[in-house]
């Protein structure tokens, strides 16, 4: 990785996108291995973008990390509950690029658009199915607490099983590392992708 610069690298594939924190290289600069992982990311994106970008610096982590999210994936808990719980988790942190991934997937998996909406704006779903009340409150608790009360935790039992309950918890983890990840380097997220989340007040008073 000899040359490097603020994200030039995309301009093979089309308009460039710039990682303002990352000194991206070229992309004739990659070795072997980082360059299957730029151009895998670039086939499934569009652009070079996503959360496993920054992996072209530590590629020995970009396969367990796919393989964790595959996992989750592929899991036993819904895809509708699933959704809901990363849409929590990216609000938390105001991960706009996963936000803008999986709103289109919740809305796939059944997510009724006022859920999202109030998801989005760091407000508790009314007016939703009992379940994805219970995973939302679920996974507040966890980000905002570090813990979940005894009746929330509970009621997660008694919805979703033993099983399923560990797998949330794993998924919150999983997808609390993606939005590090996306907002410590202040990711892209082109217009193709979505729109960046709004601050929320509470957000905005933090800013420097």
């Amino acid at each position: 990785m000899t040359g490097h610069h603020e994200m030039a690298a995309g301009d093979q594939d089309g308009d460039a996108v710039t990682w303002p924190r990352l000194p991206m290289p070229e992309h004739a600069d990659l070795s072997p291995r980082q360059r299957e992982i730029y151009d895998r990311l670039v086939a499934y994106f569009g652009a070079p973008v996503g959360p496993r970008l920054p992996l072209l610096f530590t590629p020995d982590l970009f396969d367990p990390w796919a393989a964790l999210g595959g996992a989750l994936t592929a899991g036993a808990l819904p895809p509708r509950l699933r959704e809901v719980a990363i849409l929590t988790t990216a609000r938390f942190w105001g991960a706009s690029f996963a936000w803008a991934v999986h709103e289109q997937r919740a809305l796939a998996a059944g997510v009724g658009p006022e859920t999202i909406e109030e998801i989005r704006w760091g407000r508790s779903p009314g007016a939703t199915p009992a379940d994805e009340q219970a995973v939302h409150a679920y996974c507040t608790e966890l980000l905002t607490h570090h813990r979940v009360q005894d009746e929330t935790y509970q009621l997660i039992r008694d919805l979703l099983g033993v099983a399923q309950q560990v797998e949330l918890t794993v998924l919150v983890g999983h997808y609390t590392n993606v939005s590090l990840t996306l907002v410590a380097h202040d990711a892209p997220v082109p217009e193709a992708i979505g729109a960046r989340l709004p601050d929320l007040p509470c957000q905005e008073a933090d800013q420097p």
